[in-house]
């Protein structure tokens, strides 16, 4: 299994677009890395926001002197599951906010949240890494305007890894033929493919 790591993924775009692989990017001023890697770290925070098996957790929140409730510097969203946060509980900026009364939402006791984590890239498991590897070079070619038939082969990679992961994901959350309704609705979510957006 060949590790998918930052440097990988910016050869595989360098690549796309017929440049040389390098040994190292650190400290390499050429924009063509520095645009796959500022492509790297958009479609990590994008793809990761989705809310998978991997990156979202039931957390305890404490309240600051304020009465105000400071989410992690890593926390992407709360969930939009039910049974899990309030409706109108969401984040504005790092606090919690309540939209229905238009106010940071503050207490006295501690509170259960589930929160979508922003992984590093080292810290996500391997299919979710394939899915990463391919929607960075799909994205890196539709911003260099890359080859129409290249861009396609990037789309349908884009394409096999996300059914991979998504198939992870269903194994991890136990969603099956046997979980109908409601409960099998919230666990198994519908995201609109890479292939049909476009940025």
């Amino acid at each position: 299994m060949q590790a998918i790591t930052e440097l990988a993924i910016v050869n595989r775009c360098l690549a796309s677009l017929g440049e040389s692989e390098l040994n190292s990017i650190e400290g390499s001023t050429n924009p063509m890395v520095t645009n796959a890697r500022n492509t790297l770290a958009q479609v990590l925070a994008q793809e990761q926001s989705q809310a998978w098996w991997f990156n979202t957790e039931t957390v305890t929140l404490n309240p600051e002197p304020s009465g105000r409730y400071r989410a992690s510097a890593d926390t992407l969203e709360l969930s939009s599951e039910r049974n899990c946060n309030p409706g109108w509980l969401t984040l504005r900026g790092q606090y919690l906010y309540n939209t229905n009364g238009g106010e940071y939402y503050t207490g006295s006791k501690p509170i259960k949240v589930r929160i979508v984590r922003g992984l590093g890239l080292d810290e996500i498991p391997y299919t979710a890494k394939q899915l990463i590897q391919a929607a960075t070079v799909a994205r890196y070619l539709q911003n260099y305007d890359g080859d129409a038939l290249k861009l396609q082969q990037a789309e349908d990679d884009y394409q096999y890894a996300y059914a991979l992961c998504m198939a992870a994901h269903t194994r991890a959350v136990g969603a099956n033929m046997l979980g109908q309704g409601e409960v099998a609705n919230q666990r198994v979510r519908s995201v609109v493919p890479y292939s049909t957006w476009r940025p």
